[in-house]
């Protein structure tokens, strides 16, 4: 019997050498799907994703296991892995379900690296940076920890992000915000403003050690350095604070009308108690050496009391019991976000376990709509309290703050993105027409 040609060209036909992609960067405001090309249909691949990242514990280890489609490819935004770290159809899934594991094959913070084994015992391997683009780095004597950070090779003069951390104080957030945010175009302050030194390597001399009276009209003296500076246009200044930080960026920008946008990652739309000095209770914010009208909290001893028997403390209970109990100190409190006509962007969640960020973030939304202005806001049901970064970030340790896992990854996800979106189109107009 005669076999026709076609199809014997057809059976001896080789399989095209497999291609591995993924995204351009970690914190890539949409990043790419992890796709592997070539494969045999059905065939299965292990993909093992590792990263070092100091505040989650050091190395960080994903492995999951997917089957090729008939066309030969996997690809993470289509495919759910057969078994592994995660289990549902997530884009960035191999890089936010990373657990911690020791030793890894990445020594330092920043990149990720992915190898992929296929069942026929091919191995390929793909490293992804941190960051698009490089970014160069200095300090600002001027304010104490202060560092700025600029895309490396960028002339002329840049609009400024102002990067305001929250209660864990020290530098952590400015060192790690900064570069990431400038990676995207934009020249980043990295203002600390508070140090408790619960970090004695990252503790910041010079600094307030306790949440009290923390003078927020300090931003007046920073804006003044910034129009100083050749290299930063002073015209357009947004505020990213998140937490307390965004507390303190919705409270500036009711009073500060040259702030340009505002993005506030679980932000307060109250003034709250300040904590960590003794003494009768004050705010947590001043405002020309003068004490802000505040919210108190009710029950942070029983929350303390709870962390010290090792059940779970959730600071959100003290700060819902406190607007309970103290309803006549509630309209003095309130930030009046209704006075800034700028942009805004607001995130929050409604599992947050540190205070009820996404009903504040809608609260000052529609304070805002009351007065003809409009905000960007964002609150998902299953996101607590870890919502400011990237979704590539490994979600294990976020979750004692509130979320599920898929929930938080993709609201991190969506707020990265939509935060990028926003920054670009109120600082760098001409690169969104």
């Amino acid at each position: 019997m005669r076999v026709p040609l076609l199809s014997l060209l057809l059976t001896a036909a080789p399989l095209p050498a497999a291609t591995f992609t993924g995204p351009g960067s970690l914190s890539d405001s949409n990043p790419a799907p992890i796709r592997i090309a070539g494969l045999a249909a059905g065939s299965t691949v292990t993909l093992v994703a590792e990263r070092h990242i100091g505040w989650a514990g050091g190395g960080q280890r994903s492995e999951t296991r997917f089957v090729a489609a008939a066309d030969g490819t996997i690809d993470t935004s289509r495919d759910a892995p057969i078994a592994g770290s995660y289990a549902d159809v997530s884009s960035s899934g191999p890089f936010w379900s990373m657990q911690r594991a020791g030793n890894t094959s990445v020594p330092a913070d920043g990149d990720a690296t992915l190898v992929a084994t296929t069942s026929s015992g091919e191995r390929l391997a793909l490293s992804v940076p941190a960051w698009p683009m490089g970014v160069a780095q200095r300090s600002v004597p001027d304010f104490p920890g202060a560092m700025l950070a600029r895309p490396s090779g960028k002339k002329g003069r840049l609009p400024v992000v102002i990067v305001l951390g929250g209660s864990e104080g020290g530098a952590f957030t400015a060192k790690t915000y900064a570069p990431m945010l400038a990676a995207q175009g934009f020249a980043v302050l990295g203002l600390p403003y508070y140090s408790p030194g619960y970090d004695p390597a990252d503790f910041v001399p010079g600094l307030p050690t306790s949440f009290t009276d923390i003078p927020a009209d300090r931003l007046i003296s920073v804006k003044a350095w910034i129009d100083g500076q050749r290299d930063l246009d002073g015209r357009r200044v947004a505020i990213w604070g998140v937490s307390k930080g965004g507390e303190f960026a919705v409270l500036a920008a009711s009073r500060l009308p040259w702030i340009t946008a505002i993005v506030g990652v679980v932000p307060s739309d109250v003034v709250w108690e300040g904590w960590g000095r003794a003494g009768p209770a004050t705010a947590s914010f001043s405002w020309e050496n003068r004490p802000l009208p505040f919210v108190p909290y009710l029950g942070f001893d029983l929350e303390l009391a709870r962390l010290q028997r090792g059940e779970r403390m959730e600071a959100r209970r003290p700060h819902i019991a406190g607007r309970a109990a103290y309803p006549e100190r509630i309209a003095a409190a309130t930030i009046k976000v209704e006075d800034y006509a700028g942009q805004m962007l607001l995130i929050g969640g409604d599992d947050d376990r540190v205070w009820p960020s996404g009903p504040m973030a809608r609260a000052m939304a529609n304070r805002r709509a009351a007065a003809g202005l409009t905000t960007a806001v964002l609150t998902w049901p299953d996101a607590g309290h870890a919502l400011a970064g990237p979704g590539t970030e490994p979600i294990a340790p976020m979750l004692a703050n509130g979320g599920t896992a898929n929930g938080l990854a993709g609201a991190r996800s969506t707020a990265w993105a939509a935060t990028i979106a926003f920054l670009k189109s109120t600082l760098l107009p001409e690169m969104t027409r």
